[in-house]
């Protein structure tokens, strides 16, 4: 996707983010930042860290309901 997420990889190692790859179908649309301890989706970008489309953050939050993950709403 072009952008880097090796700045968290002392809070994927504590446990305490983790990375996901929002993909429909073999497409990745977005890399999606948790905080695991509050279940909470912090951040999303798609490729080059262009900001999500209206359809990518309706996709977005399916996943997050289907995943019981609140969503920041200051992001939309």
């Amino acid at each position: 996707m072009k952008h880097c997420v090796f700045s968290y990889s002392v809070k994927i190692e504590a446990g305490t983010t983790s990375i996901w790859s929002l993909r429909l179908g073999p497409e990745r649309m977005l890399t999606v930042e948790v905080t695991n301890t509050t279940r909470e989706i912090v951040q999303f970008r798609g490729k080059l860290n262009r900001s999500a489309t209206a359809s990518e953050i309706a996709i977005l939050r399916i996943w997050a309901a289907q995943n019981g993950l609140k969503m920041r709403t200051r992001w939309w």
